[in-house]
């Protein structure tokens, strides 16, 4: 690249922004059968290990590098318990915390590594169980991002982000009949400012962020489930001390699934997904991860 500092400053921000370049939100972004109302008191414990690879890199959406390589390996840990408040409506109060590390070589080694804690998110979804032919569900849930991860002014990259974030998500299950459905959700984010950007120097704000995700799923069995589909991020548009760096995101996904129960108490899933298009920040090439659920 012939300009590596305002490379290095866009990224950054973007993976402050950017759904699967933060960290914290690789647990939020919803997976097949999520919404699925659960019983009464019931427990999930759910761990995610991540891992994502890009290196090409996109300004406005021109292809300005294809040495810009970035790798994370992220865990997160997800804790929620279901509570029934009526018939047919359910609220599920959670915790997510991530950890883990972002690394960088070729043209990207300006920026650094970073690893340590991401921002811990509390939730706190509400399910109601529609009263249609195939009992669709719709769901509301707001998360808040608190402050709480890694973060170190003087770097470029860290694992927290040193700032709020409310993200209020919505999705509806449109089941067709016992073996398929349809998952779509929409989300929109609000950012608080960080007035220790950039060494300290500068104030970052961030418009808001949208996100829109469909998937089909097809429940083979009671213990087996396939899904894909795709996904849209937009808007996010960050100012640096007022001033606007014309970086709105516009990056569309595709996600792919397979998930299976082990044992009565133990659900394995495995995901495939890669970046199809990008306007803004690097494309990841593939990301892998398995999540382990334990229900109790």
């Amino acid at each position: 690249m012939a300009n590596h500092t305002y490379n290095a400053i866009t990224l950054t921000g973007l993976l402050s922004a950017g759904l699967l370049s933060s960290v914290s939100t690789q647990a939020l972004e919803i997976s097949v059968g999520d919404y699925e109302p659960l019983p009464d008191q019931l427990n999930l414990a759910i761990l995610y290990l991540n891992t994502t690879s890009g290196s090409d890199y996109y300004n406005k959406g021109k292809k300005v590098s294809d040495n810009f390589k970035l790798d994370t390996q992220v865990a997160i840990v997800r804790l929620l318990h279901n509570i029934e408040l009526s018939n047919g409506v359910m609220m599920e109060p959670q915790i997510v915390v991530p950890y883990g590390s972002l690394t960088t070589s070729g043209e990207a080694n300006v920026l650094g590594d970073a690893d340590g804690q991401g921002d811990a998110i509390l939730g706190l979804p509400f399910k109601w169980t529609l009263n249609t032919a195939n009992k669709d569900v719709l769901a509301l849930a707001p998360f808040l991002y608190t402050p709480s991860g890694n973060y170190d002014k003087s770097q470029e990259l860290n694992m927290g982000e040193n700032r709020w974030r409310l993200l209020l998500q919505s999705t509806y299950i449109r089941h067709f009949n016992a073996h398929w459905a349809l998952d779509s959700a929409a989300d929109a984010s609000w950012y608080s400012a960080n007035n220790d950007y950039q060494n300290g120097t500068s104030k970052l704000e961030q418009g808001m962020r949208y996100e829109l995700q469909s998937y089909l799923r097809y429940k083979m069995d009671d213990n087996t489930m396939l899904g894909a589909g795709l996904g849209h991020i937009g808007g996010a548009e960050r100012r640096i001390n007022g001033v606007s760096q014309n970086d709105s995101q516009s990056t569309t996904y595709l996600r792919a699934t397979i998930s299976h129960f082990v044992a009565p108490q133990w659900q394995l899933q495995g995901l495939f997904g890669k970046d199809l298009e990008v306007k803004q920040g690097i494309k990841q090439d593939t990301q892998f991860q398995l999540r382990i659920v334990r229900v109790f």
